[in-house]
């Protein structure tokens, strides 16, 4: 199942017409890079929830085609169900067999068949997906010597059981036994539905991994997500087929330039993006600023640590 019924809050305006999995990240949505690897690992079935910009959600994966996962929705447009509440409509797709369980706003190359194996060979009722330590800005798992979990959300200060969590977890079918039964309502993981579980003796393991992993929840994250990302994959900046951007522009390596954007002579462009058909008029100056589609900042004008959107998305 991959959550991608989150409300945008820290993305908007952008996110008043994209959910966040259906942004686009260096050319491709986010929920499509992580449908694509779920189906690599040989995921053939897939749930996807729905809440903020719900028809951003569907032309995503409409535009994959066929290609497996196949994807059916639940609809949380009504209630927002949260991370726990969300499986209570859906429990009964999973057939019986293990499941990842998988955040749909970030970016990351985590091995899923790994994290499957791993699972398997440990027994656990759940395997989740971990940095070996805890980092800073985000909350920690606190585990034992053993790796498990005995703590589901503690501050980050330095301890050496702390560990991060990646945002994607396998989980034993026998777990959705302790997810409360009745109507559909709004649970958190870490709160309504893990800790009651472990108290009745489930077992929940971690799956360190040094692998790639961004959260892409704020403009800020975004950015670094993305300058992390071409770091690895280019060789300087990222510009895509059909975008424009003029031979005296001056680009760094943290820019992504996608499909129908423009870039006017002598444009400066530092830790950018611009989304699908945004332009920059000539001379213009941009410093870690997120373009969403067809937005426009005019010629001359320097801007630093913007997020603009096209009339029309507020």
């Amino acid at each position: 199942m991959v959550l991608a019924a989150g409300q945008g809050s820290r993305l908007r305006p952008l996110t008043n017409l994209l959910a966040k999995p259906a942004v686009p990240f260096v050319g491709r949505p986010i929920l499509t890079r992580l449908l694509d690897a779920l189906g690599d690992a040989g995921v053939e079935e897939a749930t996807v929830n729905l809440h903020q910009a719900p028809d951003s959600i569907r032309r995503v994966v409409s535009d994959r085609g066929g290609r497996l996962p196949a994807v059916d929705y639940s609809d949380e447009t009504a209630q927002l169900l949260d991370t726990a509440g969300a499986l209570m409509p859906v429990r009964d797709r999973f057939g019986g067999s293990e499941f990842f369980l998988v955040n749909g706003d970030c970016v990351h190359e985590l091995d899923f068949a790994a994290l499957l194996a791993a699972h398997r060979a440990s027994g656990h009722d759940a395997t989740l997906a971990v940095r070996g330590s805890g980092v800073e800005g985000f909350g920690s798992l606190l585990c034992n010597d053993e790796g498990l979990i005995e703590v589901f959300g503690t501050p980050t200060s330095g301890r050496p059981g702390e560990r991060h969590f990646l945002s994607v977890m396998v989980l034993s079918p026998a777990l959705l036994e302790h997810l409360p039964g009745g109507e559909p309502r709004p649970l958190k993981i870490f709160r309504d539905w893990f800790p009651p579980a472990a108290e009745a003796g489930c077992r929940f393991g971690t799956f360190v991994t040094d692998a790639a992993w961004h959260a892409a929840d704020t403009p800020e994250r975004y950015l670094a997500a993305t300058a992390d990302w071409l770091s690895d994959h280019a060789n300087g900046p990222w510009i895509a087929e059909g975008a424009e951007v003029a031979a005296s522009a001056e680009l760094d390596a943290g820019c992504a330039i996608h499909a129908g954007a423009r870039v006017g002579a002598h444009a400066r462009l530092t830790g950018s993006v611009l989304l699908d058909g945004a332009s920059v008029g000539a001379g213009a100056e941009l410093r870690s600023c997120l373009l969403g589609p067809d937005a426009r900042v005019g010629d001359g004008e320097h801007l630093k640590e913007a997020l603009l959107v096209a009339a029309g998305w507020e």
